[in-house]
């Protein structure tokens, strides 16, 4: 990522070249097994098999785990999507 950070600056014409400090850092996502298979069966009975497709696991990096966390909690990290039903 620096590489095109630097490529950047150097473009637009920077006299000095960028300076990157992390502020922050979020873990990687996690999620529960338990709470994930409990919602996968809620979902496959409510809309069916076909609603939950075979989809790789993420190694997302999100601050929605703190929430969970921070008070001992599982969790299981989930995207919704949907399409027009003509689709």
């Amino acid at each position: 990522m620096k590489g095109f950070i630097d490529k950047e600056a150097e473009a637009s014409g920077c006299e000095e070249p960028p300076t990157i400090e992390q502020t922050r850092e979020c873990p990687l996502t996690t999620d529960d097994r338990d709470t994930t298979d409990k919602l996968s069966k809620a979902f496959s009975g409510a809309f069916g098999d076909e609603s939950l497709p075979n989809i790789p696991i993420s190694t997302a990096s999100e601050d929605f785990l703190d929430l969970a966390t921070m008070i001992d909690k599982p969790y299981c990290f989930l995207c919704f999507g949907g399409i027009d039903q003509e689709t």
